[in-house]
């Protein structure tokens, strides 16, 4: 079942002019147009908590804290779409041929369209899912729950995407993202910190998903919010004010790209040729390499929770507004 969502488009555009009466040679050739510079924002009547976007490339699927879901094929008309999740969803990813909505109380559904949704699991309160991936023909989720005060990670594994399987691992801290590298897994978190620091934000890798490795901590009381993987470098984002994002290329030696923002950070994603990283405020952030960023004018000032872009376009959501940038 579907209803119609009523939205109102605003368009934000930059437009620069210039003179210059004094004969030149050629200017050099224009680079390659990017998305992520002027972006439109789509507000939804009905809509709250967005958390996390996704797409085929032909149907985008956006999740909510209150486990409803919307989806467009356009990105501008989004139908809200009947599922059965009754929990908070936090992440949602597109592999190919399903899409995989993670949340609270271990909650697992999937999807073949993001029209039609079936539980894969659901119940236990205590623990919750924060981030999905695919790597060596497995689907792997990943998150935590705390016991005596001491937050301990949560991997679940799938060949189908049906039955989930629970890893048994001696790992002290809270997932919130998972990369794969294509040799190594990359997880970033928080993990339980001194009583002055609290929970302090967090990187490890494991080569087989039991055994895992702590990588950095920052002396924060923060979390690592998401990951990234372009091929080449790892970017992690931080929840702090300021945001900061951490960046490796080898997962071992990581170095802190302090931002100009007084904004946290929540999502970073790779769209194929530049990395988004979105957060509080309606802050979006772009960059070519990892290393230098830029902030763009969103138009929003909403929180920005979730980010998925490819060469084409770029979409983030939160609160009630979906904000899309066109190449």
């Amino acid at each position: 079942m579907t209803s119609r969502i009523t939205v109102i488009i605003i368009s934000a555009f930059l437009i620069i002019i210039s003179c210059n009466n004094t004969p030149t040679s050629p200017p050099p050739p224009e680079p390659k147009s990017k998305p992520g510079k002027a972006w439109t924002v789509v507000n939804l009547d009905s809509v709250v908590g967005l958390m996390d976007i996704t797409s085929s490339g032909s149907i985008h699927v956006a999740v909510c804290s209150n486990g409803e879901v919307v989806r467009s094929t356009d990105g501008i008309n989004w139908d809200k779409i009947e599922t059965p999740a009754t929990y908070s969803l936090k992440r949602v990813e597109c592999f190919d041929t399903i899409f995989i909505a993670v949340g609270a109380g271990e909650y697992i559904m999937t999807s073949p369209d993001g029209l039609h949704w079936t539980e894969r699991r659901s119940g236990n309160m205590a623990r919750s899912l924060c981030d999905v991936t695919h790597a060596e023909s497995n689907y792997i989720a990943v998150g935590g729950h705390s016991a005596s005060g001491t937050s301990l990670g949560d991997v679940r594994i799938s060949p189908d995407g049906v039955d989930w399987e629970l890893i048994e691992i001696d790992f002290e801290g809270w997932m919130n993202g998972i990369a794969w590298t294509g040799e190594k897994f990359i997880s970033a978190g928080h993990r339980s910190g001194s009583p002055f620091s609290g929970e302090d934000y967090s990187i490890w890798t494991s080569t087989n998903l039991t055994e895992w490795k702590l990588m950095y901590t920052g002396l924060a009381i923060s979390f690592a919010e998401d990951i990234c993987w372009s091929g080449d470098l790892l970017v992690v984002v931080v929840g702090t004010r300021p945001g900061s994002i951490l960046t490796s290329f080898d997962s071992i030696q990581w170095i802190v790209r302090e931002q100009e923002l007084d904004s946290r950070l929540y999502s970073v994603c790779w769209t194929g040729n530049q990395f988004v990283a979105v957060g509080s405020d309606g802050v979006i952030l772009t960059s070519d390499d990892g290393i230098t960023w830029t902030k763009r004018d969103s138009g929003s000032a909403n929180g920005l929770r979730g980010v998925w872009g490819n060469s084409d376009m770029i979409i983030a959501v939160g609160d009630s507004q979906i904000l899309i940038s066109y190449k």
